[in-house]
């Protein structure tokens, strides 16, 4: 963790209330570092540490006049990285050096699929980097599930983002107050496809085809499935069942890979 967020009610407060353990440096200004931890005449490569319930602060000179600061409420007790030779560097200190750069993949990862929008609203902004975020864990939680699954993290996130907004899209679709033409583009990109279209009749009523010419005033009992409009039979397009779904599947197709 940064030095601008660690501080010891922080750690306290993630380890207690979410089970969380974490490792960051910490300023020298924190209150909660004593002031034989913050001496500068110490030696060079020497370690000091303290210890007080579930935490542990260590406090190593790399250099002269130089103190540096860790705070861990993972690691309980001295342990130095023998593998650092004469700078005798705790454990802390290569653990946080060598983990750290989760946060900056992160980044990455975000900045290469980013849903956010300059906002001047810091709740907006949050919003944003809460769906960035969530996007990046879904993808491992699928990793680690499905192991077989060697789709790109492209592909996936256009397919999450879909899944999230179907039950959207077919509140959508069986709403009557929607263009007919709507529905049914929403239809094929679901993938749910209604019944072909059926001239239906009205047996007592006649109207007037809308699409002959006015003096031949030619009535008809039939209405077009979609806009719904009188039509006779010479204007009429018959389709079966089995080639309206065919019809309607490349059309699914098409915008999958659209």
């Amino acid at each position: 963790m940064d030095n601008w967020f660690t501080s010891y009610p922080t750690f306290e407060h993630l380890l207690s209330r979410h089970k969380l353990t974490a490792v960051g440096t910490m300023k020298s200004n924190k209150t909660c570092i004593p002031e034989k931890f913050k001496a500068g005449n110490r030696k060079e490569y020497t370690s000091l540490f303290g210890f007080q319930q579930n935490l542990t602060l260590v406090s190593y000179i790399p250099k002269p006049r130089k103190n540096v600061f860790m705070l861990s409420s993972l690691h309980h007790q001295i342990e130095i990285d023998n593998s650092t030779g004469t700078k005798q560097k705790p454990e802390i200190i290569t653990f946080y050096n060598r983990t750290k750069g989760g946060v900056d993949n992160v980044d990455k990862l975000i900045r290469s699929y980013d849903v956010s929008r300059n906002s001047r609203r810091w709740p907006l902004t949050l919003f944003f980097w809460m769906l960035n975020t969530a996007g990046i864990n879904a993808k491992i939680i699928q990793m680690l599930n499905s192991p077989e699954n060697k789709s790109n993290r492209r592909s996936f996130i256009k397919s999450l983002a879909l899944a999230l907004i179907k039950p959207h899209l077919k509140s959508r679709k069986d709403n009557r107050r929607i263009s007919v033409d709507l529905r049914k583009r929403i239809a094929d990109s679901i993938g749910e496809q209604d019944s072909p279209p059926m001239k239906k009749s009205t047996p007592r009523l006649r109207w007037r085809c809308h699409v002959c010419p006015v003096k031949k005033d030619r009535k008809t009992r039939y209405i077009c499935e979609t806009c719904k409009s009188h039509i006779c039979l010479d204007h009429s397009i018959f389709q079966c069942v089995k080639c309206y779904e065919n019809k309607s599947q490349k059309n699914v197709t098409t915008s999958e890979e659209d």
